[in-house]
């Protein structure tokens, strides 16, 4: 895997990144993303840096935020301090600002309307399913001038339900709110796949929506909490470069 890129629109563009080719030592290793994880602040910049500098963007100009596992959305502005305190969840208009999101077992999430420029990221675990934080997101979307039938979002890489197990409350907590997360694992238990229940609620708001990289405990290639506890977070971030000009997905990748 890679650093992948793509856009929405010719002016607003988007990275998500696995763990390879960055700054950060063990057990950060080696493109961590997140500053709250006990990681040397300099290395982290160094990353953020490099994956900002694919879109356009000053390292000074990214947004984080600082999840709490619910569906509280922030309104980042050309003013916003980063990291955002107890939301899941960034909208934004601003032309320049970067907003990042981390994870490592919960999705990732991207989203995008070309035509009203706005972008939007969302945090997404269990709870997050359970809160419907997607929807959350594109409501606050709606807000600011977008249209469900102009957004496109990318989910990103989680844990899958093989390999998340969980107990009868937690699985029917989460499976009311998007059924498709749920899985019956190879030895009769219950699981959780994140990134399928995410998936399913982006679609039932009519965003059209695909998916980026892997289960994040399979994949060594991913950070992922559950496998190494003390570990780095992969992500994505995403941007308004420009005037936004219309519609035109595309991808590639680089390492």
């Amino acid at each position: 895997m890679a650093i992948a890129e793509g856009s929405f629109g010719t002016d607003i563009r988007w990275a998500f990144t696995d763990r390879t080719n960055g700054f950060s030592a063990v057990p950060f290793d080696s493109l961590n993303l997140a500053e709250h994880v006990g990681d040397d602040a300099n290395s982290v910049r160094q990353n953020r840096s490099k994956v900002s500098e694919l879109l356009g963007v000053d390292v000074d100009a990214v947004v984080a935020m600082a999840p709490i596992h619910g569906n509280r959305v922030g309104v980042v502005t050309s003013t916003t301090v980063s990291p955002v305190p107890n939301v899941d969840a960034m909208v934004t208009t601003s032309v320049g600002r970067a907003l990042l999101v981390v994870g490592a077992d919960c999705s990732p999430v991207i989203l995008g309307d070309g035509v009203a420029g706005v972008i939007a990221v969302a945090h997404s675990g269990w709870r997050g399913i359970e809160a419907n934080v997607v929807a959350a997101t594109v409501e606050a979307m709606c807000d600011l001038g977008a249209k469900t039938d102009e957004m496109v979002a990318v989910v990103g890489p989680s844990v899958c339900g093989h390999c998340y197990e969980v107990d009868r409350v937690r699985f029917d907590a989460t499976v009311r709110s998007a059924t498709n997360a749920g899985v019956v694992r190879r030895d009769g238990t219950l699981g959780l796949d994140i990134r399928r229940g995410v998936m399913q609620q982006c679609r039932a708001l009519g965003v059209r929506t695909s998916s980026w990289g892997g289960c994040t405990y399979e994949d060594p290639n991913l950070f992922s909490y559950r496998r190494d506890h003390t570990t780095g977070r992969h992500g994505a971030m995403i941007a308004i470069t420009g005037p936004t000009t219309g519609y035109l997905a595309s991808t590639s990748s680089k390492h």
